[in-house]
């Protein structure tokens, strides 16, 4: 007769991987989906403050837009791994809903004006990234009244590694971006 003791341990030591893999996967997808649905919900908000006018009354600066804009977010999600990217277009076949570039060479701050508009683009200094690794050039152009505006927003959220490879990370080293977009036409203010 042979002894079977151990079998159940070595046998859960084959499945162990692949079983963690799985779980950490279907955790990771769930809250990704819920941060990405919050994300969307604070676009529309932060829509709002354009669409309406208050943004442009209210003679936001970037910063002030971020902050409101972070306001909107829920609790869970940090207002660092937040960027915001906002511009006029011509029309609405001209505006983008691809991810904006995350590296930039050369560091801008430049203002403009777009069709009675005050716009600004900022980054960090060349050679240099923020805390998320991130060098990239953003703009804040809110339009005027009738302009056709571009607002996306974009949120790293952190992922893990799991066994066998298993990741979700699409952005840097266990990070993932998740982008929201919103094109409108301002109000009449």
């Amino acid at each position: 007769m042979r002894d079977s003791r151990g079998n159940a341990a070595l046998e859960f030591a084959f499945v162990a991987p692949a079983f963690i893999a799985l779980v950490v996967a279907i955790f990771q997808i769930a809250f990704i989906f819920l941060a990405q649905q919050q994300l969307e919900t604070a676009t529309e908000g932060a829509a709002r403050y354009i669409l309406t006018g208050q943004a442009q009354n209210g003679a936001w600066s970037a910063a002030t837009f971020r902050q409101k804009t972070c306001a909107l977010l829920p609790a869970f999600m940090s207002c660092s791994n937040l960027y915001v990217d906002i511009n006029t277009v011509t029309s609405y076949a001209q505006a983008s809903t691809s991810q904006p570039l995350m590296s930039a060479s050369t560091y801008t701050v430049t203002t403009s004006s777009a069709a009675g508009a005050t716009c600004t683009t900022s980054s960090v200094a060349a050679g240099s990234a923020d805390a998320n690794g991130i060098t990239a050039a953003f703009n804040y152009c809110t339009g005027t009244q009738g302009a056709i505006v571009q607002l996306r927003l974009l949120y790293i959220w952190p992922t893990l590694s799991a066994p066998l490879g298993f990741t979700l990370a699409n952005g840097g080293t266990n990070q993932r971006y998740l982008l929201s977009t919103s094109v409108l036409k301002t109000e009449g203010y």
